[in-house]
């Protein structure tokens, strides 16, 4: 195993809800405790999610060598530098609810295998700034299509209102999930 892949961590948020179902629903010691419909519906919930995620990890393994210089952690990176375009380390970090010194190992990695470019902030010679380059956009589009056509096998039988609707609640679920981490960042930060 190679050291990239040794310190990858697993960006996702069942680690998130995991947190949160485990506050609102175990006590100190012993087995769960219900109260309520609510509290067994949000067990629920992350008991699917954590299989979802299971099964994602395995099916993404198994197409891993595809990308050899790309680890999971990395296209969530990537996806998010092509979504906010050009930014500050500090501002991926905050918009990954990642330390960043991971951040910080992660680029690094990236821009010598060169995916990234990163330049000096023409405002801020002390800060740096982090795009995604060329190479870093295709692998990304390559990736993307890899997994949607992975997907796609998957999910035979379903119509497009049916992935439309999953799509739609996973979206909502990520941005309530992402919105408890930066709460979660401030209280602690004060």
């Amino acid at each position: 195993m190679d050291a990239r892949s040794s310190t990858d961590a697993d960006i996702s948020g069942c680690a998130a809800l995991s947190k949160l179902v485990a506050l609102r629903t175990q006590p100190f010691y012993g087995d769960a405790v219900s109260t309520g419909p609510a509290d067994d519906a949000v067990a629920a919930l992350f008991d699917n999610l954590s299989s979802f995620a299971r099964s994602l990890r395995s099916l993404a393994h198994r197409h891993d060598s595809e990308f050899p210089s790309l680890r999971r952690s990395d296209v969530m990176l990537l996806r998010t530098l092509a979504e906010q375009g050009e930014c500050r380390l500090g501002d991926l970090s905050h918009r990954l609810a990642l330390n960043p010194s991971v951040i910080s190992r992660q680029l690094a990695d990236l821009e010598a295998d060169g995916i990234v470019d990163r330049r000096a902030d023409p405002d801020d010679g002390r800060a740096g700034l982090v795009s995604l380059s060329r190479k870093g956009r295709e692998q990304l589009e390559a990736v993307r299509e890899t997994y949607a056509a992975i997907l796609s096998e998957q999910l035979v039988g379903w119509d497009p209102q049916r992935i439309a609707q999953a799509s739609d609640l996973l979206h909502d679920l990520s941005r309530a999930l992402a919105r408890e981490l930066v709460h979660a960042d401030r209280s602690t930060a004060s």
